[in-house]
């Protein structure tokens, strides 16, 4: 077995490793619940896999791939949402491999390579949604498979690879819509190759054709077998609907504020630190602007410009939800794998490199500390201008002691390890060691955390699944996909979903029939007409505590805040019944 062939399989298994051993089979998103739902009814036959009904639009490839995971894993006798977790884990997996892949094939260099294997593998948010149902990590796993089979084009060009790269690229326009915004840096890298002008030009216009060939079997699909309904394709919901308004200075704040929030460790402030230094090194032409710049660095900065401008014009609170951005997270390693690569021939000067830990450790002290805690605006005020910013020095100051004993350890540990060849590289390897340490120190936790404490929507799931009749009518609110999924047979009804009047009908004949009615008090029901309604009595007959439960109002924004926990409160049940003055 070859180098190549034990790393790759290596990385892998390390993967999968860490997403066994921290494995969360309770969904804690509300689209988890839904997705699994789909994926089981289609699983079962109750929904013919060509006559899907999308939750919404364009998920149906999610739903294919589920049924054919199903299908393989079917000897194994796992249940649905194991299964469907498996799948996400082993997508998740090779996006390290394709990365790897990916990078030695432009950069013709094995080290770069494993070193964006690592980022891509050790990277937070990959880590945390492998570990999640969800759409995002199927569809990062189709964008980087598209690149890997792009950069053996570019080595073999065997016209097969192209249009196989770019039908695959298509595809993952069928799981989310955003992964648009890829496509320009997808063309643009085809566009810079070597080689005539007209022979890129026909490769740009084939690649165009055929990235949108999934699209229009889409539309084929639809007219065949939807009765010619192709209305899902052109949906866009209310929180993405497109609007000027947001274009504005506290947006872009925002956007800045997201972006520290969301990329760390070293994918926020560090990273910004690393482009403005190569910025300085084109001003002093130390730094050509040629086909090697924009293959290297334009390449990663358009595939990262074209999604924030979009995002831009979305609703403010849409940015908040980490698992939209996650199409990025490749354009972010490719671009920390051009600051290094830049910055290589001054990374082994003492000084220079003194200077660049020094000043990554205050980027990362900054990005830890503001992970910590709701208000970023209100800490960074309180933290680094208020008290002269001495607690915030203190904290830099004990980083910055540990940053260089783990540097001084690592070098006596690992120096004489190193390959000769390599020797030259080795602040390069420390920096990108480091940068994996501190992913896994700021993610594995939260991963635990995921694993321990179950979010308040399944809980109350299987509160209703355990100690209630199977013949009852279960009144949800915002935890309507989890009672749905895991709480049948029973009579879901979502109270946002169903006329009052309609409502009271169903309870009416609930009650009369002697068959039981239940709901859980969270902000859906508690504001509606139901607690209102003098003809029935609401008997508390259970709460579930708040130490298995999550703050109900918890963003992705802040996936990575322990603070939140602290908001969580207990939860209580209700049985409904006829108020007996009434009925007398």
């Amino acid at each position: 077995m070859n180098k190549k062939k034990f790393l790759v399989i290596v990385m892998i298994c390390f993967f999968i490793t860490i997403q066994l051993l921290l494995l969360n089979t309770s969904p804690n998103k509300w689209d988890s619940a839904s997705f699994l739902d789909t994926i089981e009814k289609v699983s079962q036959g109750k929904i013919e896999i060509f006559r899907l009904v999308s939750f919404e639009y364009l998920h149906e490839l999610y739903y294919i791939l589920g049924f054919i995971f199903l299908k393989l894993f079917s000897v194994f006798n796992l249940n649905v949402e194991l299964t469907t977790l498996l799948m996400s884990i082993l997508m998740g997996s090779l996006i390290p491999i394709f990365m790897y892949r990916f990078v030695s094939n432009i950069y013709s260099n094995e080290f770069l390579g494993i070193a964006a294997g690592f980022l891509s593998m050790f990277n937070p948010l990959i880590l945390w949604y492998s570990n999640e149902i969800m759409i995002g990590i199927p569809t990062l796993f189709f964008i980087t498979l598209a690149f890997y089979l792009l950069s053996k084009f570019f080595i073999n060009h065997k016209n097969y690879l192209l249009i196989l790269s770019s039908f695959v690229l298509g595809l993952s326009l069928l799981l989310r819509f955003s992964s648009i915004f890829v496509f320009p840096a997808f063309l643009f890298l085809i566009l810079i190759q070597k080689g005539s002008r007209k022979n890129r030009m026909i490769n740009v216009l084939r690649s165009a054709f055929f990235i949108f060939a999934p699209i229009l079997i889409y539309i084929f699909y639809c007219i065949i077998f939807k009765d010619g309904d192709i209305s899902k394709f052109f949906y866009i919901s209310n929180s993405a609907t497109p609007s000027m308004n947001n274009f504005n200075i506290p947006s872009m704040i925002f956007l800045i504020g997201f972006l520290i929030n969301s990329f760390t460790s070293f994918f926020s402030l560090s990273l910004i630190l690393g482009i403005f230094t190569v910025i300085v090194l084109m001003g002093k032409k130390k730094i050509k602007f040629n086909h090697d710049f924009k293959l290297k660095f334009m390449f990663p900065v358009i595939w990262i410009f074209f999604f924030l401008v979009y995002s831009r014009f979305l609703p403010t609170y849409i940015g908040q939800y980490s698992r939209h951005n996650l199409i990025i997270i490749p354009g972010f390693i490719l671009l920390y794998i051009a600051i290094i690569y830049y910055l290589k021939p001054y990374l082994n000067r003492k000084t220079i490199f003194f200077i660049i830990i020094l000043l990554s450790t205050f980027c990362f002290s900054i990005d830890m500390t503001i992970l910590l805690h709701m208000n970023f605006y209100k800490f960074l005020d309180f933290f680094l201008f208020k008290n002269n910013g001495a607690n915030f020095l203190k904290y830099f100051l004990i980083t910055c002691f540990f940053v260089c004993l783990f540097h001084i350890i690592f070098k006596s540990l690992f120096r004489k390890c190193l390959i000769r060849k390599h020797k030259k590289m080795f602040n390069i390897i420390f920096i990108l060691f480091f940068i994996c340490i501190t992913s896994l120190l700021y993610t594995i936790p939260i991963l635990y955390l995921n694993h321990t404490k179950i979010n308040h929507e399944k809980a109350e799931a299987l509160w209703f699944s355990k100690n209630t009749p199977e013949d009852a009518l279960i009144i949800s609110g915002h935890e309507y996909p989890f009672n749905k999924f895991y709480a049948k047979p029973r009579e879901i009804v979502f109270i946002n979903d169903i006329d009052y009047v309609q409502l009271k009908h169903m309870i009416e004949f609930y009650l009369q029939n002697n068959r039981s009615v239940f709901f859980s008090d969270n902000s859906y029901i508690t504001n509606s007409e139901l607690m209102e309604d003098k003809n029935y009595k609401f008997i508390k007959v259970s709460e579930i505590s708040k130490k298995n439960l999550r703050n109900q109002y918890e963003h992705e924004f802040h996936y990575m805040n322990y603070y939140l926990m602290k908001k969580s409160v207990n939860i209580p049940i209700f049985k409904i019944e006829k108020r007996i003055d009434i009925v007398s």
